[in-house]
Protein backbone atom coordinates (compact mmCIF):
# COMPACT_ATOMS: atom_id res chain seq x y z
CA UNK A 1 0.00 0.00 0.00
CA UNK A 2 2.78 2.44 0.91
CA UNK A 3 4.68 1.81 -2.33
CA UNK A 4 1.51 2.39 -4.35
CA UNK A 5 0.74 5.58 -2.43
CA UNK A 6 4.27 6.89 -2.97
CA UNK A 7 3.87 6.29 -6.71
CA UNK A 8 0.52 8.09 -6.71
CA UNK A 9 1.92 11.04 -4.77
CA UNK A 10 4.79 11.41 -7.26
CA UNK A 11 2.31 11.26 -10.13
CA UNK A 12 0.06 13.80 -8.42
CA UNK A 13 2.95 16.24 -8.05
CA UNK A 14 3.72 15.84 -11.75
CA UNK A 15 0.05 16.42 -12.64
CA UNK A 16 0.23 19.77 -10.86
CA UNK A 17 3.20 20.68 -13.04
CA UNK A 18 5.46 20.96 -10.01
CA UNK A 19 8.87 19.58 -9.19
CA UNK A 20 9.37 17.82 -5.87
CA UNK A 21 11.28 20.87 -4.64
CA UNK A 22 8.58 23.38 -5.62
CA UNK A 23 5.85 21.15 -4.15
CA UNK A 24 7.78 20.91 -0.89
CA UNK A 25 8.09 24.70 -0.78
CA UNK A 26 4.38 25.13 -1.51
CA UNK A 27 3.23 22.89 1.35
CA UNK A 28 5.89 24.11 3.77
CA UNK A 29 8.14 21.09 4.29
CA UNK A 30 11.79 20.52 3.46
CA UNK A 31 12.74 18.95 0.17
CA UNK A 32 14.78 16.39 2.10
CA UNK A 33 11.71 15.28 4.08
CA UNK A 34 9.70 14.91 0.88
CA UNK A 35 12.46 12.97 -0.87
CA UNK A 36 12.83 10.57 2.06
CA UNK A 37 9.07 9.98 2.15
CA UNK A 38 8.87 9.23 -1.57
CA UNK A 39 11.97 7.03 -1.63
CA UNK A 40 10.69 4.85 1.19
CA UNK A 41 13.45 5.94 3.55
CA UNK A 42 10.80 7.38 5.87
CA UNK A 43 8.58 4.55 7.10
CA UNK A 44 5.91 6.72 8.76
CA UNK A 45 2.58 6.37 6.98
CA UNK A 46 1.46 9.64 8.58
CA UNK A 47 3.85 11.61 6.37
CA UNK A 48 2.49 9.95 3.23
CA UNK A 49 -1.09 10.66 4.23
CA UNK A 50 -0.18 14.29 4.94
CA UNK A 51 1.22 14.53 1.41
CA UNK A 52 -1.89 12.84 0.03
CA UNK A 53 -4.09 15.34 1.86
CA UNK A 54 -2.04 18.26 0.52
CA UNK A 55 -2.47 16.98 -3.05
CA UNK A 56 -6.19 16.43 -2.57
CA UNK A 57 -6.51 20.05 -1.44
CA UNK A 58 -5.03 21.01 -4.81
CA UNK A 59 -7.59 18.94 -6.72
CA UNK A 60 -5.73 15.67 -7.19
CA UNK A 61 -8.06 12.67 -6.98
CA UNK A 62 -6.62 9.32 -5.88
CA UNK A 63 -8.22 6.37 -7.69
CA UNK A 64 -7.67 2.61 -7.84
CA UNK A 65 -5.82 2.98 -11.12
CA UNK A 66 -3.69 6.01 -10.20
CA UNK A 67 -4.41 9.71 -9.89
CA UNK A 68 -6.30 12.29 -11.91
CA UNK A 69 -6.91 15.99 -11.68
CA UNK A 70 -10.39 17.33 -11.17
CA UNK A 71 -11.50 20.00 -13.65
CA UNK A 72 -13.53 21.90 -11.09
CA UNK A 73 -12.16 21.37 -7.61
CA UNK A 74 -12.34 23.44 -4.48
CA UNK A 75 -9.56 24.35 -2.09
CA UNK A 76 -10.38 25.74 1.35
CA UNK A 77 -7.98 27.95 3.29
CA UNK A 78 -8.77 28.91 6.85
CA UNK A 79 -7.34 30.87 9.76
CA UNK A 80 -6.26 34.42 10.48
CA UNK A 81 -3.61 34.36 7.75
CA UNK A 82 -5.64 32.64 5.03
CA UNK A 83 -5.61 35.72 2.75
CA UNK A 84 -1.83 35.88 2.91
CA UNK A 85 -1.71 32.15 2.17
CA UNK A 86 -3.89 32.75 -0.87
CA UNK A 87 -1.68 35.57 -2.13
CA UNK A 88 1.40 33.40 -1.60
CA UNK A 89 -0.15 30.75 -3.87
CA UNK A 90 -0.90 33.38 -6.51
CA UNK A 91 2.61 34.80 -6.26
CA UNK A 92 4.23 31.49 -7.25
CA UNK A 93 1.71 30.63 -9.96
CA UNK A 94 3.41 31.34 -13.32
CA UNK A 95 0.08 31.24 -15.20
CA UNK A 96 -1.32 34.35 -13.48
CA UNK A 97 -0.84 37.54 -15.48
CA UNK A 98 -3.80 39.54 -14.12
CA UNK A 99 -5.47 39.79 -10.72
CA UNK A 100 -8.99 41.19 -10.44
CA UNK A 101 -9.93 42.40 -6.94
CA UNK A 102 -13.63 42.86 -6.30
CA UNK A 103 -14.82 44.93 -3.36
CA UNK A 104 -11.72 45.84 -1.36
CA UNK A 105 -10.25 48.94 0.23
CA UNK A 106 -6.56 49.79 0.26
CA UNK A 107 -7.08 51.81 3.45
CA UNK A 108 -7.69 48.73 5.60
CA UNK A 109 -5.24 46.48 3.79
CA UNK A 110 -2.50 45.34 6.22
CA UNK A 111 1.21 45.88 5.40
CA UNK A 112 1.85 42.19 4.70
CA UNK A 113 -0.91 42.15 2.07
CA UNK A 114 0.44 45.34 0.52
CA UNK A 115 3.85 43.70 0.31
CA UNK A 116 2.32 40.83 -1.68
CA UNK A 117 0.56 43.26 -4.01
CA UNK A 118 3.88 45.05 -4.63
CA UNK A 119 5.55 41.72 -5.36
CA UNK A 120 2.86 40.82 -7.89
CA UNK A 121 3.12 44.19 -9.63
CA UNK A 122 6.91 43.94 -9.76
CA UNK A 123 6.53 40.44 -11.20
CA UNK A 124 4.50 41.92 -14.06
CA UNK A 125 1.02 40.89 -12.90
CA UNK A 126 -1.51 43.58 -13.79
CA UNK A 127 -4.09 44.45 -11.15
CA UNK A 128 -7.54 46.02 -11.33
CA UNK A 129 -9.70 46.76 -8.33
CA UNK A 130 -13.29 47.79 -7.58
CA UNK A 131 -13.66 50.21 -4.66
CA UNK A 132 -16.44 52.24 -3.05
CA UNK A 133 -17.31 55.58 -4.62
CA UNK A 134 -16.29 57.58 -1.53
CA UNK A 135 -12.96 55.76 -1.13
CA UNK A 136 -10.06 58.03 -2.04
CA UNK A 137 -7.30 56.06 -0.32
CA UNK A 138 -5.78 54.59 -3.49
CA UNK A 139 -2.28 53.13 -3.33
CA UNK A 140 -1.94 52.08 -6.97
CA UNK A 141 -2.21 54.00 -10.21
CA UNK A 142 -5.63 55.64 -10.60
CA UNK A 143 -6.27 53.81 -13.87
CA UNK A 144 -6.12 50.50 -11.97
CA UNK A 145 -9.34 51.36 -10.10
CA UNK A 146 -13.03 51.88 -10.71
CA UNK A 147 -15.60 53.00 -8.16
CA UNK A 148 -19.11 51.71 -7.56
CA UNK A 149 -21.89 53.39 -5.54
CA UNK A 150 -21.60 52.92 -1.80
CA UNK A 151 -25.01 51.22 -1.57
CA UNK A 152 -23.75 48.37 -3.79
CA UNK A 153 -20.39 48.00 -2.06
CA UNK A 154 -19.60 45.48 0.67
CA UNK A 155 -16.01 44.94 1.74
CA UNK A 156 -16.04 41.16 1.24
CA UNK A 157 -13.32 40.35 -1.25
CA UNK A 158 -13.48 38.11 -4.31
CA UNK A 159 -10.37 37.53 -6.42
CA UNK A 160 -10.36 36.36 -10.03
CA UNK A 161 -7.07 35.13 -11.49
CA UNK A 162 -6.13 32.66 -14.19
CA UNK A 163 -8.79 29.94 -14.20
CA UNK A 164 -9.63 30.42 -10.52
CA UNK A 165 -12.01 32.37 -8.30
CA UNK A 166 -11.30 32.89 -4.60
CA UNK A 167 -14.17 33.94 -2.33
CA UNK A 168 -13.30 35.34 1.09
CA UNK A 169 -15.80 34.81 3.90
CA UNK A 170 -17.36 37.69 5.81
CA UNK A 171 -15.13 37.19 8.85
CA UNK A 172 -12.06 36.93 6.57
CA UNK A 173 -11.02 33.65 8.19
CA UNK A 174 -12.06 31.27 5.43
CA UNK A 175 -11.46 31.30 1.68
CA UNK A 176 -12.85 28.90 -0.90
CA UNK A 177 -10.87 28.69 -4.13
CA UNK A 178 -12.69 27.35 -7.17
CA UNK A 179 -10.35 26.17 -9.95
CA UNK A 180 -13.07 26.33 -12.58
CA UNK A 181 -12.40 28.03 -15.94
CA UNK A 182 -16.11 28.60 -16.70
CA UNK A 183 -16.73 30.15 -13.29
CA UNK A 184 -13.62 32.33 -13.67
CA UNK A 185 -14.85 33.58 -17.05
CA UNK A 186 -18.28 34.38 -15.58
CA UNK A 187 -16.86 36.23 -12.59
CA UNK A 188 -14.47 38.05 -14.91
CA UNK A 189 -17.43 39.23 -16.99
CA UNK A 190 -19.24 40.43 -13.86
CA UNK A 191 -16.11 42.31 -12.82
CA UNK A 192 -15.80 43.90 -16.26
CA UNK A 193 -19.45 44.98 -16.19
CA UNK A 194 -18.79 46.89 -12.97
CA UNK A 195 -15.53 48.15 -14.46
CA UNK A 196 -17.15 49.44 -17.65
CA UNK A 197 -19.95 51.17 -15.73
CA UNK A 198 -17.90 52.33 -12.76
CA UNK A 199 -16.55 55.75 -11.97
CA UNK A 200 -12.97 56.76 -12.60
CA UNK A 201 -11.19 58.09 -9.51
CA UNK A 202 -9.54 61.44 -10.06
CA UNK A 203 -7.28 61.77 -7.02
CA UNK A 204 -5.81 59.80 -4.14
CA UNK A 205 -5.38 60.71 -0.49
CA UNK A 206 -3.10 57.74 0.25
CA UNK A 207 0.18 58.49 1.97
CA UNK A 208 1.66 55.20 0.76
CA UNK A 209 1.96 53.81 -2.75
CA UNK A 210 2.49 50.40 -4.31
Amino acid sequence: MSDELRTQISAGIALLGLTQKSFAEEIGISNAKLSKALSGETKSKNVLFELKTALESEGIIFTKSGVERSSGYETVLSGDNCYLELLSKIMIDPSVDELLVMFASDKISPPAVNHCYRFLRNKGVSMRQLIAADDTYIMGQLEEYRTIPEKYFTNIVTLVYGNSVAQVSGDEKRIVIYADPKLARREGKIFNYFWDHGGKPEASSADEKF
